[in-house]
């Protein structure tokens, strides 16, 4: 069965699935079609086509500290250049900067790159640059349009660019359709589109 998901942690979605389907009188060759079948929502570690024959994995609807982790060890088992573009992890609390801190950590040896977006993303940035990343590989933008203008200008050919972060202040969903091979796909593969979000922070 080849389901069109990223990430070995699926297997906790998929046998429970299967294990439903089989209780609702589906056949396990029923089961396992819906599942080949199946496309996640938009922003959820979706692959979709980039410029320059890059290769966007688009988790901008939403990031956790451990959802981050999973994401780049995805990241660091991809072929060619791996960019990681990692934004807020929103609502930590008092652990806000402590999370941050330990992706910043995480990313060493997983990407080759790595940008940051939004105020507490700085702390990915600072944590990355004090365990080792070199300073020419790693830099922090205020919003997502500023990142994408820049990484639009490293891009180069069978790279894979992780796009992952929170929706408050940072909608990296948009520098995800700036990067998009065929941006006019985006109200159908991206999160948080249509005239209702344009003037949303």
């Amino acid at each position: 069965m080849n389901v069109p998901l990223l990430g070995s942690f699926q297997i906790y979605v998929l046998l429970p699935a299967i294990a439903v389907a089989l209780t609702q009188g589906f056949t396990l060759e029923e089961a396992t079609q819906a599942l080949m079948d199946y496309r996640l929502p938009p922003g959820r570690m979706n692959p979709i086509p980039g410029i320059k024959e890059s290769l966007i994995i688009d988790s901008s609807y939403n990031a956790s500290p451990e959802a981050v982790k999973q994401a780049l060890d995805i990241l660091s088992e991809t072929p060619g250049r791996k960019v990681a573009v990692l934004g807020n992890m929103n609502e930590l609390g008092v652990v806000t900067e402590q999370k941050h801190r330990e992706i910043g950590q995480y990313t060493v040896g997983r990407a080759d790159f790595l940008f940051t977006v939004g105020e507490s993303a700085q702390w990915i940035h600072e944590e990355a640059k004090n365990s080792g990343f070199a300073d020419d590989a790693v830099a922090h933008f205020p919003d997502a349009l500023a990142a994408a203008e820049f990484v639009r200008k490293i891009v180069q050919k069978h790279d894979t660019i992780l796009v992952k972060g929170s929706q408050n202040k940072v909608r990296l969903e948009r520098l995800v359709k700036k990067l998009m091979q065929e941006p006019e796909k985006a109200e159908e593969l991206l999160a948080r589109q249509g005239s209702q979000w344009d003037n949303i922070q």
